[in-house]
């Protein structure tokens, strides 16, 4: 059965199109640029912090601020000095409890991103 085009509306020419919808199609980081700005562990790990973080730690539990940091098996916590709360930069996140490194996730959060899409 053939759809008729009346109830879809009259056909749009492409400009028209991409000026409905400037956010999709604006320019983005290049492949090349996201491989530069996040090449290794701790440039990922400082771009998360930032994001996550962007006045400085906050204690997911009480808001305090005071804080220490330390590693334990290759991986930064945060301790709140109020409540003792220890938090990390995947906690809380859909990269909590994964063995994925951070720039395997960032590639794919970018590849997802991606606009126009690479399907």
């Amino acid at each position: 059965m053939r759809a008729d085009r009346s109830m879809v509306g009259p056909s749009l020419h492409r400009d028209q199109i991409m000026a409905m919808n400037r956010v999709q199609f604006q320019a983005g980081l290049s492949l090349p640029a996201f491989l530069k700005r996040y090449g290794n562990a701790q440039q990922c790990e400082q771009a998360l912090e930032i994001s996550r973080w962007p006045q400085g730690f906050v204690c997911p539990r009480c808001a305090a601020t005071a804080h220490s940091r330390f590693q334990r098996h290759g991986t930064t916590y945060w301790q709140c000095t109020a409540c003792y709360r220890q938090t990390s930069l995947r906690s809380g996140t859909v990269m909590d409890n994964s063995k994925l490194p951070l720039r395997t996730w960032l590639l794919g959060m970018y590849l997802l991103g991606r606009r126009p899409p690479l399907v």
